[in-house]
């Protein structure tokens, strides 16, 4: 089964990711990577990483998801910029949340736009505020053909959104 790696470290909020995750689970095999096995969320909850950072990951993947948190509690910098950009030049998807997107800049020596809104600034790369963690779930899991047709895109936005009659754009 094809992987998509989730970048936790110490402070990451499980907010922001726990959408992506439920939607992308249908379809892949989500491992959380990290620089510690154990990582204290901002909500105090303890997770396992499935992978170390400074263990090789696999080819068999198709993308990066980056999770925000206080930077400075990163172990490892220099690992998680090295391989953010081993992702984007493989032309894998890489996703980005909160203070993730600070990350995915200094990695990528850029200056994408760091908005308050969900926006893709390369056509693998995508962007979202923190508090937009709920589009952010479902326009990767679009991103991915997750949805078997517009109907069930639809529904996705209507459950998560609780939106009673919302229009395609």
């Amino acid at each position: 089964m094809k992987k998509i790696y989730i970048y936790m470290f110490e402070t990451s909020p499980i907010f922001e990711i726990v959408i992506a995750s439920y939607i992308l689970n249908t379809k892949f095999e989500i491992c959380v990577l990290s620089d510690n096995i154990k990582i204290n969320s901002s909500e105090g909850i303890c997770i396992n990483s499935n992978k170390l950072i400074n263990n090789l990951i696999d080819d068999d993947f198709l993308g990066l998801i980056v999770c925000g948190g206080e930077i400075d509690k990163i172990r490892d910098k220099d690992k998680i910029l090295s391989l953010i950009k081993e992702v984007n030049d493989k032309n894998k998807f890489v996703g980005a949340i909160c203070s993730g997107r600070e990350i995915v800049n200094e990695a990528l020596n850029s200056s994408f736009k760091i908005q308050e809104k969900i926006h893709f600034v390369k056509e693998n790369i995508l962007f979202s505020s923190a508090n937009n963690y709920i589009k952010f779930g479902i326009e990767i899991g679009k991103y991915f053909n997750i949805y078997e047709d517009e109907r069930d895109y639809l529904e996705t936005i209507n459950f998560f959104e609780n939106k009673e009659d919302y229009e395609s754009k």
